[in-house]
């Protein structure tokens, strides 16, 4: 969710996808904490990798809903 330079997001999403198994199911919180360049970077190639779910607010922890917070859940795709 940090990441600071969209050099490393090609790596980053070869990582999270090599160790990925295909019951893997990863939350990503929008805003995260991200530079405007590697979050550009990131949605440019992530959906190349995972398929994304929007989390309905009912699942979501009380203490943790905020209206400006999307939930996402990524899922491993079978293959590149």
């Amino acid at each position: 969710d940090c990441v600071y330079t969209d050099t490393c997001v090609p790596e980053l999403l070869r990582t999270m996808y090599a160790i990925a198994t295909e019951d893997t199911q990863g939350p990503r919180r929008l805003p995260g904490n991200t530079t405007p360049d590697a979050s550009r970077a990131f949605w440019a190639l992530v959906e190349d990798y995972f398929t994304f779910q929007r989390v309905p607010l009912q699942r979501i922890d009380t203490r943790y809903r905020d209206s400006g917070i999307n939930l996402l859940e990524m899922k491993k795709r079978p293959s590149l």
